[in-house]
């Protein structure tokens, strides 16, 4: 499935932060303070369909791999134990390999956008716990980057495509020892599910069959992630 226009994608985030922004007011401390939950995460990934590639330049692409990205949501229905939240998950995934193209190895570079539900439960007192699910929009490509000294690079891109997708997942938050709980350590695992169809060279270089080649096979999920952040309210 191709990329969809960028009018889509920003449809797509807008439709989902502002109605959330419009209603926080209704959902706030006294004296105002918000109460977004916000997220910043570190994680790894394992990607069984990256590994199973098989290029024609031979060798092949490191199932796992590293994550990092950052999420917010805000709360739209409340009880005493319960929060339903209702936000966005964005995140960038890379995968190295031992490809070589014509001065580096092949990476494949990923990210997602998706607007995403969290149902959290607690008892006020100890962790919080969460049922997470997302649907939104996935970008991947495979590119050789060279990078210099003084921070620059170059980069030759030889595939790429995206797809709608979603997870599902779960997460617990760790909330400081402080009476207002409003931060902490958090860690989530999430399975994502997309389907990106064949991987090939891409332009000219479908007509040589170089680096990838015709073959080299289909792309989708699931992804497994785990990830690690710290969140704040």
């Amino acid at each position: 499935m191709r990329a969809p226009p960028a009018r889509l994608l920003v449809f797509l985030i807008v439709s989902t932060v502002l109605p959330c922004v419009a209603a926080q007011d209704h959902y706030s401390e006294p004296g105002g303070a918000r109460r977004a939950r916000t997220e910043a995460f570190l994680g790894y990934q394992h990607w069984d369909a990256l590994s199973q590639l098989q290029p024609a330049a031979g060798g092949g692409f490191d199932s796992g791999g590293f994550n990092l990205g950052g999420a917010m949501h805000w709360r739209m229905h409340e009880r005493n134990t319960t929060d339903l939240l209702i936000g966005l998950d964005v995140a960038l995934f890379t995968n190295e390999s031992n490809v070589h193209h014509i001065r580096e190895e092949l990476t494949s570079r990923g990210m997602y956008i998706t607007p995403s539900m969290k149902w959290m439960f607690d008892d006020g007192t100890g962790p919080r716990y969460s049922l997470d699910v997302g649907l939104g929009y996935y970008l991947v490509d495979i590119a050789e980057v060279e990078l210099y000294d003084f921070g620059g690079y170059a980069e030759d891109e030889l595939w790429e495509d995206s797809a709608f997708g979603g997870f599902i997942g779960a997460g617990i938050d760790f909330p400081t020892a402080t009476s207002d709980r409003r931060g902490g350590f958090s860690m989530s695992a999430k399975i994502h599910f997309f389907d990106l169809g064949s991987v090939n060279d891409e332009g000219l270089r479908s007509i040589v069959s170089g680096t990838l080649g015709s073959g080299t096979g289909d792309l989708s999920g699931p992804v497994v992630m785990l990830q690690f952040g710290y969140h704040w309210y």
